[in-house]
């Protein structure tokens, strides 16, 4: 995983990104569905990382069933 120049993100900038809650995002971290850094006990958030994870998330749209 290579780092970016850009700042990184705080749980609260993450959550905001995403469009959830701060509880949301501190869940997916508990159960490591998320990807993120720990810098000491502070979690922070690489956006690049981030906009991959989400990317890669996607559910693309099923064609209608044909009856």
């Amino acid at each position: 995983m290579a780092m970016t120049s850009s700042p990184m993100m705080n749980v609260e900038a993450a959550a905001e990104r995403l469009g959830c809650s701060v509880k949301h995002v501190r869940n997916m971290i508990y159960e490591k569905r998320i990807p993120y850094f720990k810098v000491g006990r502070l979690i922070r958030f690489d956006p690049d990382v981030l906009e991959n994870w989400v990317q890669s998330n996607r559910v693309d749209p099923e064609p209608p069933l044909k009856r």
